[in-house]
């Protein structure tokens, strides 16, 4: 008996149970992709001790329905790398510098994982389950239970084998740049029954030992959240409906680390007197950091926190434009926040100067934003969370916001979202940016799997 759910377009249980073995994942993270700089000259790119390599030349023909058939044509290097900034319509390739992207799924593709996930009902065991998915090519950090008491870990990826951090584009002639195959499977970080008996995986950072093959991540809150609400519950066994209160939990551990630097602040600033509101310190001061729908705390820290970065990173970035802001925020932001956050919270003395400029203190740059927030809020209230935190399921056939999509029942909503970017319990309206759809973070599979039975429950309502 095999129950849980499959992925778009794919026949395959990728997360749920049988009844020896159940699994499920989150994404991992792991750096697969790579860009290099090439000069090219005709259909020949520049290697080391200026040699040149010809280029592979594919063609294909694409059919439109109702249309002519569109010709394309696609350059790539021996080592598989895609070239880029070439029309494929005119395949035409100039003299100058392009960049080439060499990705883990090309050519390769996702065999692994498909055969994979076929597999996994038929385990036994977690140790036949790690097995089974550890060749998968999509990067999981997946989590395995069996029903003999077990449990375990396995990272997966088609992990670069690079003699390089991956964090920017390197120079295609050089020596010693290109990828020397993958990692084997068996170097990626693996754990069965470990002495805590608890394994915990939410999106952060997690690397094979001596090795580094994920640089960007969304850090610790969620994990280290999910583990103190684990110690907190006592001894072993948990129950299901212990699990179930942690799967629906909307503490930030992001908003607590921020609110011990910003309190300090707010209580000086209290303490003087004079044109400080004092309702919206409280609201700050009182704020048990859970983004319910009803809390108007939740959206003054994140207006807080909006401001801030704005005001520190803007500039940094050249970003001043609110337009260009806005777009960085919507599109790239939501992925790495956690390293802009390190940046302030650690509050290296190096970096000061850098962030806040001369002479001014990480404390300067948190009293100038409240102080900014107090005049936004003169006469306007503080909305609830449920009020800013929501958006509607929009469908790509008919457009949005149109009628039809709304009478078909394609488009839904408004709703309102708990949680936040870091609440275990994710929930998050991100708006549109350039290229990018406007997006909605939150669970759409929540399973608890007790393998001493032969059913799953759900803590979705």
């Amino acid at each position: 008996k095999i129950h849980g759910i499959s992925s778009s377009g794919v026949p395959l249980i990728v997360m749920g149970r049988s009844d020896h073995v159940s699994w499920s994942f989150t994404h991992g993270y792991m750096d697969l992709t790579d860009y290099y700089v090439e000069d090219c000259s005709g259909r020949s790119c520049l290697r080391s001790n200026d040699t040149l390599e010809e280029l592979v030349r594919r063609e294909e023909t694409i059919i439109v329905k109702g249309g002519e058939k569109v010709k394309v044509v696609y350059y790539e290097t021996s080592e598989g790398r895609l070239l880029e900034g070439i029309d494929p319509r005119i395949g035409e390739i100039k003299k100058g510098y392009y960049l080439s992207r060499a990705d883990s799924f090309h050519p390769r593709g996702v065999k692994g994982a498909a055969n994979g996930f076929f597999l996994l009902p038929f385990a036994e065991d977690v140790q036949q389950a790690q097995r089974i998915l550890r060749d998968a090519e999509l990067t999981m950090n997946v989590i395995f239970a069996d029903s003999k008491g077990q449990i375990a870990y396995q990272q997966t990826g088609a992990a670069p084998n690079r003699p390089h951090s991956g964090m920017f584009p390197l120079l295609a002639w050089e020596e010693g740049t290109s990828w020397k195959g993958f990692l084997p499977s068996e170097e990626l970080e693996s754990i069965i029954n470990p002495p805590e008996n608890v394994l915990v995986t939410a999106n952060n950072d997690i690397n094979p030992a001596g090795r580094v093959v994920v640089n960007i991540h969304q850090g610790p809150y969620r994990h280290d959240r999910i583990l103190n609400l684990i110690r907190s519950k006592g001894e072993f066994p948990l129950t299901t409906n212990d699990l179930k209160e942690i799967q629906n939990d909307i503490v930030s551990e992001q908003a607590i680390r921020w609110l011990e630097i910003i309190r300090p602040v707010l209580k000086e600033l209290k303490s003087q007197g004079g044109q400080i509101n004092p309702r919206l310190m409280n609201l700050l001061l009182r704020w048990g950091s859970s983004y319910d729908l009803e809390s108007r705390a939740a959206t003054l820290f994140e207006e807080f926190y909006g401001k801030f970065q704005y005001r520190v990173f803007a500039p940094l970035l050249s970003l001043e434009n609110k337009t260009e802001w806005q777009q960085f925020k919507n599109k790239i932001f939501p992925t790495v926040y956690y390293f802009f956050d390190r940046l302030i919270l650690d509050n290296r003395e190096g970096d000061r100067e850098f962030l806040y400029g001369p002479n001014r203190t990480r404390e300067d740059t948190i009293r100038d934003v409240f102080i900014e927030l107090i005049e936004d809020h003169k006469e306007e209230e503080v909305k609830t969370w449920g009020e800013v935190n929501r958006g509607s399921f929009e469908g790509l056939l008919f457009g949005t916001g149109g009628i039809l999509g709304k009478w078909l029942g394609i488009e839904r909503g408004p709703f309102s979202f708990i949680g936040s970017r870091a609440t275990v319990n994710m929930g998050l309206f991100i708006g549109q940016a350039l290229n990018v759809r406007q997006r909605i973070v939150a669970p759409s599979w929540r399973a608890i799997m007790d393998m001493a039975t032969s059913f799953s429950e759900t803590s979705l309502p």
